[in-house]
């Protein structure tokens, strides 16, 4: 059952339907972006919200037509008599679909709203320097949160630049396992979990599920702002900041500033965490094949602005079937799993690696010049070949694969023209022996130049 409250305060729009398409939830962010109010649409068929309309049944279209649980799209609407851009994804949460509606202007039209707004308030309270100090902080994070280049590292050290604290952590902690605490960040990069602040979140378990999700702990030697908010299933996201004992007073004020600064970004980590899940494939932690689509449609059409030629790859496991009918379907999730690690650290951050359906990954590699791309996709296979695969029952096996590559854009205009070569030449590798890469006639013309 989906908790809407998580979603309440997100700056994308959130829309839920229930399996009769009826609209159960919608949040601020979505109804201003229709420009209507909420009560127009809930309880609603999502046939009956004209601008919107579309777009959610292309998505669910897509849910039922493939089986898969998540679907993205990126579509123009018309709102208000204004088209706009729009990105769309859904997931299945058991009877539940849940949308995500991003409008790809929003982030810019929230910072020259706030921006102006900010300024305002700065000459209405001026005289006021401890309120002017927390809006220019909450300003700083919003903005930075707003924007792509968001990370926790990153909003940890506006607080530690901003404020007097000298350590930022966040911690994951699990009601119903309390021993068992993750450090998802630490300011100063330690790996497992601090025994002093171990104690004091042991010591305040019993206040997490209140009103209250803020606290201050202080000693002779520190003073510590705990603030914390429920995430995904029991795990519950801790923020830690310390301040040395000597700023004491400035952790009594900071408690609401960071309160506040801690809740957004916890917002904004766990509707990351969902938009994730929504592009990744679950076995394999590798993209699904609809995101596969759009980020290769997208680069198909970088490519014929820029006359940045790029290759894709199609890889296939070999006899992967009698993998699985001879160990067993967990031996086959292992082999998977391995082999998408292998491809993943074989290729660049700019190079795309998907799962493209059951044992076959597609790897588009960008601005690869012509002559390497052989060589990529031939490491690769080798370092397959090479690898040792412990199966559940202990025994270590050896697979192979086979790979396919196409060239945009000698082998055609458009994704289904390159799947159809990269397939074809895949299909000539099995066909001739298996465990080696075939390249398509554009691609050895480009080798060769």
């Amino acid at each position: 059952m989906v908790n809407p409250a998580l979603f309440d305060s997100l700056l994308d729009g959130v829309l839920i339907l229930n399996e009769q398409n009826q609209v159960t939830y919608v949040n601020d962010a979505l109804t201003n972006l229709l420009a209507i109010k909420a009560r127009q649409i809930l309880k609603k068929n999502i046939q009956d919200i004209q601008s919107l309309h579309a777009v959610a049944q292309e998505v669910l279209n897509l849910l039922t037509g493939t089986g898969e649980s998540t679907a993205y799209i990126e579509r123009s609407v018309q709102i208000e008599g204004t088209e706009k851009s729009i990105q769309a994804s859904a997931q299945k949460i058991g009877s539940d679909v849940l949308f995500f509606i991003r409008d790809t202007s929003l982030e810019a039209l929230l910072h020259h709203k706030y921006k102006t707004e900010l300024s305002k308030k700065e000459n209405l309270i001026a005289e006021l320097d401890r309120r002017v100090f927390e809006l220019e902080f909450l300003r700083s994070s919003a903005e930075l949160q707003a924007g792509e280049g968001y990370s926790i590292e990153s909003s940890s050290e506006k607080v530690l630049n901003l404020l007097k604290v000298h350590r930022v952590l966040l911690y994951k902690f699990d009601l119903s396992k309390p021993q068992n605490i993750e450090v998802f960040f630490d300011s100063e990069k330690a790996k497992i979990p601090d025994p002093d602040i171990v104690k004091i979140l042991l010591n305040l378990a019993n206040q997490f599920q209140s009103d209250r999700h803020v606290a201050l702990v202080s000693d002779s030697s520190r003073s510590t702002v705990v603030s914390w908010f429920i995430g995904s299933g029991s795990l519950y996201n801790v923020f830690i900041y310390q301040y040395a004992a000597a700023h004491a007073t400035e952790a009594v004020k900071d408690q609401n500033l960071l309160h506040a600064h801690s809740r957004q970004s916890s917002l904004l980590l766990e509707n990351d965490i969902l938009f994730k899940q929504s592009i990744t494939d679950e076995k394999t932690g590798l993209y699904n094949p609809r995101y596969l689509k759009f980020r290769l449609d997208q680069e198909i059409n970088r490519s014929r602005r820029h006359h940045h030629p790029f290759s894709l790859i199609i890889f296939d496991i070999d006899h992967f079937k009698s993998v699985n009918d001879k160990y067993g379907h967990l031996s086959g999730d292992i082999v998977l799993i391995q082999v998408a690690d292998i491809l993943k650290n074989n290729f660049r951050n700019t190079d795309m690696v998907a799962r493209y359906g059951g044992e076959e990954f597609v790897v588009v590699c960008s601005d690869t010049p012509p002559g390497n791309i052989s060589l990529v996709a031939e490491r690769a296979r080798e370092r397959v070949e090479k690898a040792e695969f412990k199966l559940d029952n202990g025994q270590t096996i050896h697979i192979t694969i086979s790979a396919g590559v196409a060239h945009f854009p000698g082998d055609g205009n458009g994704s289904s023209e390159l799947f159809e070569v990269a397939d074809q030449c895949l299909y000539e590798a099995k066909r001739s022996g298996r465990n080696k890469v075939i390249l398509s006639s554009s691609a050895k013309a480009q080798t060769n130049n």
